[in-house]
């Protein structure tokens, strides 16, 4: 990939900028990097401190999210093992036996659903013993939620029998139910309880169209992936033939990190503010943008905003139509290389099972899922508006100019000695390192958003401005989110 010189009218400001500041000031900057690394993406990863109420109820309710889905999907597989008359292995159901009681009770109800009578009782004896080793007490709600999903079942021996329904469970027991495990509770109401025969037969439908969705959606995702790796192919081609001009040199490095640890800085402290407010997700988009005044950084340095804004890559590039359909391009592209980051996480998390105690605890384990999954059982409308706009429109701009604008810029510029597909490897790595460990995700999901960030640092070097970049950000984020909506119900 050929590299096109600094522009000659840039040297003006290069020295301004040189001239107005300390050499060690990038270093600072660095370290400071470092610092919220450590204190956001390694501290919470070890940390055994008790967390918060707040940090209760919100792991819960991502619990909720995370295991509904699991649940939708199990079911959906269970219909489609019917169908093809291939039943389905009942240790299947051993996945979801981890995590807190309330979870573990899930997973039993759901084992009833799926597998009958004693299917509920050796998942709740595999939660006795399992309580038993750890010399965890069950309260009496959990001991009395325990008994009510025995007696759901105390009359069906065949989950897939159509016999008549008797009655097993008190109101009471039923209240219990929906109160203690949610969607989960439901479904042993709906499939053990007289008068409820409709609302089986819905969930039913509703998870096989859950399950041709994703059956669908695999398929798409497997064909755009072809394409996308014939569109990374040509781009190597193009790219090692000189076809492709890769980012101009900015002439001052130090500067781009300088703002770039200042909007980390201004962004963590908005959170903290807004989050004391407790605006809730609509203060998250406040923040986004309100952060952008770090920005201001560049000419308090002694830098031209405008020249500025040109080499973090806020313009319209070679026109905006075309700006965005190579964003679209380049998300069809960035695939095989999330694909690529999905194995990654996986990996991970094996290794993560092999490092954990032989006898997991019960604390809740929600994964690698999103934090902002755990408003979604309950949001209202104009909450779920806030979220896509958050995530989909927010993030991928503000994050775009924080990660490929200024941090990827600052890597590209420091590491011109080096080879240019070497210096553009190098700062692909690092700037979706840093951008995976930042996010709430975890250490287990570093590849899989590692690989994306790379993927956005590409379409930054392809491109020379952000809208490929942040095209690609929204159509990745807006689209989890309907699929996950989707999956919910």
């Amino acid at each position: 990939m050929k590299t096109d010189p600094p522009i000659q009218s840039q040297e003006p400001q290069e020295r301004s900028y040189r001239a107005s500041g300390s050499h060690l000031l990038p270093w600072v900057a660095w370290g400071v990097v470092i610092l919220v690394l450590v204190l956001k993406g390694l501290l919470p990863a070890v940390a055994s401190s008790e967390p918060s109420k707040g940090q209760e109820a919100q792991s819960a309710a991502l619990v909720d999210v995370v295991m509904k889905l699991q649940g939708r999907m199990t079911l959906a597989a269970k219909q489609f093992a019917d169908m093809q008359k291939s039943p389905m292995p009942e240790d299947q159901i051993l996945v979801l036996e981890v995590g807190s009681i309330r979870q573990r009770q899930k997973a039993a109800a759901l084992a009833g659903v799926l597998f009958g009578r004693q299917g509920a009782l050796d998942s709740l004896d595999r939660l006795k013993t399992a309580a038993s080793k750890a010399d965890h007490s069950l309260s009496d709600v959990q001991l009395q939620t325990n008994q009510a999903i025995r007696d759901a079942f105390k009359d069906q021996e065949d989950p897939t029998a159509d016999t008549e329904r008797k009655q097993t469970l008190s109101s009471t027991q039923q209240a219990l139910l929906s109160k203690e495990l949610g969607w989960f509770g439901e479904l042993i109401i709906v499939r053990t309880q007289p008068g409820e025969e409709a609302a089986w037969k819905s969930i039913q439908i509703n998870a096989m169209t859950l399950l041709f969705v994703v059956i669908g959606a695999m398929i798409a995702i497997g064909l755009l992936g072809v394409l996308g790796f014939i569109g990374l192919i040509l781009g190597l081609v193009w790219s090692f033939s000189g076809r492709l001009a890769g980012l101009r040199d900015s002439g001052c490095p130090g500067l781009y990190i300088e703002t770039f640890a200042v909007w980390l800085v201004v962004f963590l402290i908005l959170s903290e503010i807004f989050g004391w407010i407790g605006l809730g997700i609509s203060g998250s988009i406040i923040v986004f943008f309100l952060s952008l005044v770090s920005l201001a950084w560049l000419p308090i340095r002694g830098h031209s905003f405008s020249r500025s804004c040109s080499e973090i890559g806020l313009t319209t590039g070679r026109g905006l139509v075309r700006e965005i359909a190579c964003g679209v391009a380049g998300f069809v592209m960035m695939i095989p290389i999330l694909m690529l980051g999905v194995l990654g996480t996986l990996i991970m998390v094996k290794l993560s099972e092999l490092m954990a105690p032989s006898e997991p605890g019960f604390e809740s384990n929600a994964g690698a899922a999103h934090p902002i999954f755990s408003i979604f059982e309950q949001a209202t409308t104009m909450q779920l508006v806030a979220v896509f706009i958050t995530a989909a429109v927010a993030a991928p701009i503000v994050e775009e100019i924080a990660f490929r604008g200024l941090l990827y810029r600052h890597l590209r510029d420091g590491s011109r000695a080096l080879r240019t597909w070497f210096s553009i490897a190098l700062s692909v790595l690092v700037s979706g390192f840093i951008f995976a460990a930042i996010h709430p995700q975890g250490w287990v999901a570093i590849p899989a958003l590692g690989c994306i960030g790379a993927a956005f640092a590409l379409a930054r070097e392809w491109r020379q401005c952000l809208i490929a970049p942040m095209v690609m950000h929204g159509l990745q984020n807006g689209l989890v989110l309907t699929f996950v909506l989707l999956l919910i119900g």
